[in-house]
């Protein structure tokens, strides 16, 4: 009787740490930006999303420019892994499905040296992990900050 009450002692200690542990993770990031400078302009992109998460998963993109200027910024954000689906918290909502599916969002800001944009997603629990980039284009220009996971 004292072995399983030991045992059974051990066990919920053992629970409690690691729930512990997983519960005190903090969430992690990937990062990936790129730069470019022509004609005496300077161009940059960056993005990040999380690594690690529980339920929820943070992402954001930024392009930037050093003198104002007309133009696109694009994210894009994608779920990694097999019938993996994300779905996005913020109004209007949408869920997206499929292997490195790609949800694709646009801004132009006319006669401006930066603009960001940032959400979270949901992913599924067939995802592995999100992924975002970030993209710049205007006359000439088309930089990319590359995948971030």
């Amino acid at each position: 009787m004292r072995a399983r009450k030991m045992a059974a002692s051990l066990m919920t200690t053992a629970a409690l740490v690691v729930g512990g542990m997983v519960a005190a993770t903090p969430a992690q990031a990937f990062s990936s930006s790129s730069k470019l400078t022509s004609g005496g302009v300077t161009y940059t992109v960056k993005a990040d999303s999380c690594n690690l998460y529980w339920a929820t998963c943070s992402w954001s993109t930024s392009a930037a420019v050093s003198v104002k200027k007309a133009f696109t910024h694009y994210s894009y954000v994608r779920a990694n892994g097999v019938k993996a689906t994300v779905t996005l918290s913020k109004t209007p909502s949408a869920t997206i499905t499929g292997n490195n599916t790609a949800l694709i969002t646009a801004q132009k800001g006319t006669n401006s040296t930066s603009y960001s944009m940032s959400g979270e997603v949901k992913p599924s629990t067939s995802a592995w992990g999100v992924g975002a980039r970030s993209r710049i284009t205007t006359t000439g220009i088309d930089l990319n900050s590359g995948w971030t996971l």
